[in-house]
């Protein structure tokens, strides 16, 4: 797994210069880590809505987080836990976090 890797522009095997970009992967890791903490412990989601990928954390202190991963279009989707239930606009391809205590 590649969160970063290196890019070098000069010639030879080893390059002169150590250029970083960041990989998809490296910016899912910074999202992820804005809002779930060391310790955090993952609970149960679940959802029928195609093309939505989604997870559920909870942090000490009793923070809830979820993820939702939107390969598809743009939508709005319907947020439920327990008797409360918020609507959620999800741009086109995009990951949208969510935080709630």
């Amino acid at each position: 797994m590649t969160v970063f890797h290196e890019l070098s522009r000069a010639k030879g095997p080893w390059g002169q210069t150590k250029d970083i970009t960041r990989s998809g992967l490296f910016w899912a890791f910074d999202h992820f880590s804005r809002l779930i903490h060391r310790g955090a412990r993952r609970f149960n989601s679940h959802s029928t809505a195609n093309d939505i990928q989604h997870v559920a954390f909870e942090n000490r202190g009793g923070r809830q987080v979820l993820v939702v991963a939107n390969k598809g279009a743009a939508r709005e989707i319907e947020l439920r836990l327990g008797n409360t239930a918020a609507l959620v606009a999800l741009t086109e391809k995009s990951l949208t976090t969510l935080a709630w205590q």
